[in-house]
């Protein structure tokens, strides 16, 4: 099954009965980034009476997880949750900052603008897939390199990158799906398969 992410960073503003919601979409693949970004957020908007938020993140075991910051329980964390959930989206942190404009919304409405303001942020993202993804390397001779290289890119590989020392070491990413046809055209080759992880594809990106 295809798993989902946003395709970029986004932000979006609503305002309801004089509160302001200031809406962003992080695209996040911890909850290291996760604490940073809520970090950044409370010093730059000190001021605000909210910032509430909800993640999803990894594949499979999905952590994920909400926040009201003090808006009645129910009315901020859990909307944004279902909308990232509806949206089968995962590595994605959404924060809402409220800023309060003298007017009580009541919890019904609370909740709504809380979805809206999800919703429309990540509309604003967009979406694109996640790719299993497999970290290769391999060591090449400096005789070699300029042909092997122009191989694992024809058959799909990206993100190449070499670093120039007694040989050629190169390190390239190739879709978990494509291994066994990986191993067969580099057959007597000694390719390391470092580790496997989940790959934001651009949307133009095809493989």
């Amino acid at each position: 099954m295809q798993q989902f992410t946003i395709a970029q960073n986004a932000e979006t503003v609503i305002e309801e009965k004089r509160s302001k919601f200031m809406a962003f979409a992080f695209y996040v693949t911890s909850e290291e980034e996760v604490n940073k970004i809520l970090a950044t957020l409370r010093k730059k908007y000190a001021d605000a009476r909210h910032i509430c938020y909800a993640y999803n993140i990894g594949v499979g075991e999905m952590k994920n997880r909400s926040s009201d910051d003090a808006e009645p329980a129910g009315s901020a964390g859990v909307p944004m949750q279902n909308v990232i959930q509806k949206a089968k989206l995962t590595n994605v942190l959404c924060v809402v900052v409220r800023y309060f404009g003298g007017v009580l919304l009541g919890k019904a409405l609370l909740t709504r603008t809380y979805a809206k303001s999800t919703k429309e942020v990540l509309d604003l993202a967009d979406r694109t897939v996640l790719c299993e993804a497999i970290y290769c390397r391999e060591h090449q001779l400096y005789s070699d390199f300029e042909r092997l290289g122009r191989e694992i890119e024809l058959f799909g590989a990206w993100d190449l990158k070499r670093n120039f020392d007694t040989d050629v070491i190169v390190d390239f990413f190739i879709k978990a799906s494509d291994r066994e046809r990986f191993e067969q055209l580099t057959m007597g080759r000694q390719i390391e398969y470092l580790k496997t992880e989940w790959i934001r594809m651009s949307k133009d990106e095809k493989r």
